[in-house]
């Protein structure tokens, strides 16, 4: 397969605004309804990618991706009640059975179920959902990735009332990916902005994994410590995550400027427990075009992040050390480009891992 995908998106699709989890640690937005009930939705991603060195192989791997993620919204006029359903459909170079070795979490050639779910939000803030849905929390994807479809419940409750204006109190049960997935995430957050000039935001999660030890058997033990036992493999230490984040944004003359930085700490490991995520990026929703300029760090020791949850729009889960930069343009625009590279070190390793995306994004209705 070749770079069809690429073409393909083109040909589909005259919109859609880049939607990179890596911006800010975000709850899905609101969605906007044109004064109708019913509303279609369609959000495609394709990219084309190369990634070299990697541990055990002499061989570059290359592969083409698109993925589309449609569906309907609907929302009864002046009613606090909305619902979506949408389905993820897939197509890939490589095959499904290689995904894994290629720490995947999703497989590449499939039609399933992406979102189906039903939400109730207050005038006051207040909000609940329950169903298979995007992460209702606010987590960078050094902690989960946001391409999963977690199944479960969530509440968030508005800190007005209590004189905290920009406050927000969370928490939710999540499976991981699929009805079926035993492994699942509980979590509590709580997150203050500068709600009136959206200048900087502070988020505190604290997030449990229950029901993991089949995971490493699925092919997701993803650089953490295991040991053998009379079922298998296992993962040598649970994961009791605290993880602290705090963005800020400015304007120096007319170039938007923001910044994050994500810490974490695995509160059940005594030792290789800590990561931290640093992000820096020039432009983006209010340059013109849409430009954006950045770059992240990364660091996550062995036992810091249960690496089943995270992105893997790295090659390595945990144990590792990286940078990422990116090039994208049409950031908030109907028709988005992103060009990205990695440079990767697995803690055992001195080889680097070099990861290059092209990446083609769109959206309808646009937002």
């Amino acid at each position: 397969m070749t770079a069809a995908p690429l073409v393909l998106a083109a040909l589909l699709w005259q919109g859609a605004a880049i939607d990179s989890a890596s911006t800010f640690a975000q709850p899905p937005p609101d969605e906007p309804f044109a004064g109708r009930a019913l509303e279609p939705y369609a959000d495609l991603r394709s990219w084309i990618e190369r990634v070299e060195n990697r541990p055990g192989t002499t061989d570059d791997l290359k592969r083409t991706r698109a993925t589309l993620r449609a569906g309907l919204r609907w929302r009864p006029m002046d009613s606090p009640f909305d619902a979506v359903a949408g389905v993820r459909a897939s197509l890939g170079s490589d095959r499904n059975d290689e995904a894994r070795a290629a720490f995947d979490n999703e497989v590449p050639d499939t039609v399933e179920v992406d979102e189906l779910l039903a939400r109730v939000r207050t005038v006051g803030g207040h909000s609940a959902v329950a169903g298979k849905m995007r992460s209702p929390l606010a987590l960078t994807e050094m902690v989960w990735d946001a391409d999963l479809r977690p199944v479960g419940v969530a509440a968030g409750f508005s800190l007005h009332r209590l004189g905290l204006p920009g406050g927000r109190l969370a928490g939710g049960w999540l499976q991981r990916a699929d009805w079926s997935d035993d492994a699942w995430m509980a979590a509590a957050q709580l997150s203050i902005s500068s709600e009136a000039s959206n200048l900087w935001d502070f988020v505190a999660s604290y997030l449990q994994f229950g029901e993991i030890d089949d995971l490493p058997s699925q092919g997701f033990g993803r650089q953490n410590t295991m040991v053998v036992g009379p079922e298998g493999r296992r993962y040598a230490e649970d994961f009791q995550i605290l993880d602290l984040q705090a963005g800020g944004r400015a304007r120096v003359r007319s170039v938007p400027i923001s910044a994050r930085v994500d810490v974490a700490r695995n509160l059940a490991a005594e030792e290789h427990r800590d990561a931290i995520r640093t992000r820096l990026a020039l432009g983006g929703i209010e340059s013109p075009g849409g430009i954006e300029l950045g770059w992240l760090y990364q660091r996550i020791e062995r036992d810091a992040i249960l690496g089943a949850f995270n992105s893997d729009d790295w090659w390595f889960h945990s144990r590792m050390r990286g940078h990422l930069a990116w090039l994208a343009l049409g950031v908030g625009r109907p028709l988005g480009f992103r060009l990205s590279a990695t440079s990767e070190q697995r803690d055992d390793l001195t080889t680097e891992v070099h990861r290059y995306r092209a990446e083609l994004l769109a959206r309808f209705p646009s937002r």
